[in-house]
């Protein structure tokens, strides 16, 4: 969902209640040897074939690499390969920060199958408002029709059956990394809650993440985001005690 990878980004982007450690974590995973391996995070200097802008490439500062928090969310799942062979070894599946986050979700079976299932979730998404698009073009009436909203409304079941089946590959939180995918489950029902105004459910899916947030052992910097999930929960009940009235 475009409007749940927004908030996403935007929590992964916020300023992190986790303090930053410095850990021997990622040199012990690099340590190891892994059948699959996460490209690198070093952004390549464009090339040019004038000397001067060559000359001024050298010359400027080399930009910051992209967190690992968004390399993940952009990275596509699909396009990543465990052999079934593979799916047992587990060794990169307790990462909480760096590199070694990237390490897993290229060899940890349990994290790409919940990654990949929120990558269908997205694609189904898609799918949904590519459709309505099409159905708008040939026949502007049908927006705002019955059949338009029957429509959203098939888009929002997928999406809430997305999401627990989400939870239901995650909630057990065996590895850390799964909180990441139970935040992103959260962000999907609440969403379709506030679209459908049902704001007991949108506040029991941001009480979910303000849990997961206190509780989690991902020590990256910027993952959990408390202030901002706080600032929704009572965005929610201010909402909610408006439509009350």
């Amino acid at each position: 969902m475009t409007k749940t990878l927004n908030c996403f980004t935007l929590a992964l982007t916020a300023v992190s209640i986790l303090p930053a450690q410095v850990s021997a974590q990622e040199a012990k995973s690099e340590a190891f040897s892994f059948p699959n391996v996460p490209p690198s995070s070093q952004r390549a200097l464009q090339t040019s074939d004038s000397e001067t802008n060559q000359s001024q490439q050298l010359a400027a500062p080399k930009k910051p690499d992209v967190s690992v928090l968004e390399r993940i969310i952009s990275t596509n799942p699909e396009t990543i390969v465990i052999q079934t062979k593979h799916r047992d070894d587990l060794r990169s599946c307790w990462a909480t920060e760096g590199e070694a986050m990237m390490i897993a979700l290229y060899n940890c079976w349990p994290l790409l199958e919940g990654f990949q299932t929120y990558r269908e979730a997205k694609e189904i998404t898609r799918d949904h408002r590519r459709s309505r698009r099409a159905l708008m073009r040939d026949k502007p009436e049908y927006l705002g029709s019955k059949e338009y909203e029957a429509s959203l409304e098939a888009e929002y079941d997928d999406a809430i059956r997305s999401a627990k089946k989400i939870e239901a590959l995650a909630g057990k939180r065996e590895y850390p990394m799964q909180d990441m995918l139970l935040f992103l489950a959260n962000l999907i029902q609440s969403s379709i809650a506030k679209k459908r105004d049902d704001y007991d459910t949108a506040l029991a899916s941001v009480d979910n993440s303000i849990l997961l947030f206190e509780t989690t052992k991902i020590t990256e910097p910027d993952f959990a985001n408390l202030e901002a999930l706080q600032r929704e929960r009572t965005r929610l009940l201010d909402r909610k005690a408006e439509a009350s009235k």
